[in-house]
């Protein structure tokens, strides 16, 4: 009798172990799964609606969720506060053909720092278009 006792509360206590362990594991994942986390921005969605005040998470790259105080941490957290979270800008008049020739110039920082994620080049009747191939 006693050795049956002995083992149901052994198995209880690992049960309970292995318990604990599997929910802080899991607590664990849910609280570090961004990679970039923005608080308090405002937001345009492109909807053309007033922009709102969320938080906007990031993973692998792509927006994975925006909302009202999204729980959870990340590698890095931005404070918003005061800044805007927009889609990228399509610049549809560019003159960059050019300077598509040097190899420093085609990432087009220029652009994305003004948050410009897609430029039209040649609309004025020539392109460098062999260079974009490589760019």
């Amino acid at each position: 009798m006693k050795n049956k006792i002995f083992r149901f509360i052994i198995l209880l206590v690992l049960g309970v172990f292995f318990l604990t362990g599997l929910n802080f594991s899991a607590q664990k994942g849910k609280l570090l799964n961004y990679d970039v986390l923005i608080k308090s921005a405002r937001v345009f969605d492109g909807s053309l609606k007033p922009a709102f005040k969320a938080d906007v998470a990031i993973k692998d790259g792509m927006i994975v969720k925006v909302g009202k105080s999204i729980k959870g941490s990340a590698a890095k957290v931005i404070n918003g506060k005061g800044l805007y979270v927009t889609p990228g800008f399509i610049d549809l008049h560019t003159h960059v053909d050019r300077g598509m020739y040097f190899a420093e110039n085609r990432a087009c920082l220029n652009y994305l720092k003004q948050g410009v994620t897609t430029v039209i080049v040649g609309q004025c009747g020539s392109s460098a278009w062999p260079i974009f191939e490589k760019a």
